[in-house]
């Protein structure tokens, strides 16, 4: 801007400069500027009135239906389809096995406390030397005079009479399905 001070005032000179940036500015300015964009709006296709419900509604209605195959005809199913894999039978035969032992192994609820349900095993056992020995008794029993005379065959005869008394005691105990004995 060149400076008269016979035309012009100080606010002119001043909007001249404002007015007329330097070269160097325009540059600077350009260099920082965004690039400008297209207009999007003239881009997109106009807007066309379309009646969704309408056009699925005539999709469905002209469809086929879905084919279904048959087991035989299924590509996807394979000869064991529908039965249940060998590694989750085993799993179920081991759990029912655990189950079974752990069901063995649960303390009797009727056991009372310090006593041990004998195991069926031990008891026929037992139930088998009694029956055996109760013959023996009433085979002995059987053996002796009908009438006693001395005192050695009275003793003998009571002492048999209370083997056999204490014998169907125990075969009353040890005919229980459950027979519980104290523990050592």
């Amino acid at each position: 801007c060149k400076i008269s001070l016979l035309n012009t005032s100080a606010a002119s000179c001043s909007a001249q400069i404002l007015a007329e940036p330097s070269p160097r500015i325009e540059e600077l300015r350009k260099d920082r500027r965004k690039p400008t964009l297209h207009n999007q709006r003239a881009d997109l296709k106009p807007r066309v009135e379309r009646n969704y419900l309408q056009s699925n509604k005539s999709e469905i209605t002209g469809a086929k239906p879905k084919v279904r195959f048959d087991k035989d005809n299924s590509p996807s199913k394979h000869e064991a389809y529908g039965q249940i894999p060998g590694y989750l039978q085993q799993r179920k035969k081991r759990w029912e096995e655990e189950e079974r032992i752990r069901e063995m192994n649960k303390p009797d609820q009727d056991c009372p406390e310090g006593m041990v349900c004998m195991p069926e095993e031990e008891r026929l056992n037992t139930l088998a030397v009694l029956t055996q020995s109760e013959e023996e008794a009433k085979r002995e029993l059987f053996s002796m005079p009908l009438t006693v005379e001395t005192i050695a065959h009275t003793k003998k005869k009571n002492a048999l009479e209370a083997k056999l008394k204490e014998i169907e005691d125990a075969k009353k105990i040890f005919s229980r399905p459950k027979v519980f004995i104290a523990m050592d």
